[in-house]
């Protein structure tokens, strides 16, 4: 999707490297042996207080993204900007009329706005 202009995405979590760094330091158990707070205490303890890595909620970034801006840019969207064949554009306006809609649509909206500048 990025290639289309120009453009690298990277997502570190998800990087070979990264990946082998965690699978070598934590083994075939992996990295916390199925606990988020064990994976994070043998990579940052020092760095974090221990209230914030044994906490049980997850840190959500969605607001950031889901702006005005955001929602200005789907009110005038013409449907323009990717592949139908792939995409059910109908279904994707009727998850961005929801409040909040699923972040995991989020790339959607990134790669009809960057279609929308070219």
């Amino acid at each position: 999707m990025a290639g289309d202009f120009d453009v690298l995405v990277g997502h570190p979590l998800v990087d070979p490297d990264v990946l082998a760094a965690c699978a070598d330091a934590g083994g075939a158990a992996g990295l916390g042996n199925g606990s988020r707070a064990r994976g994070f205490e043998r990579v940052v303890s020092d760095l974090l207080p221990r209230k914030l890595l044994n906490r049980d909620s997850k840190a959500s970034f969605d607001g950031a993204f889901w702006t005005g801006h955001a929602r200005a840019f789907v009110e005038h969207w013409n449907g323009r900007g990717l592949d139908d064949e792939s995409v059910d554009i109908d279904q994707l306006r009727a998850q961005w009329s929801l409040n909040p809609p699923d972040p995991h649509s989020f790339i959607q909206l990134q790669r009809a706005w960057l279609a929308s500048q070219i």
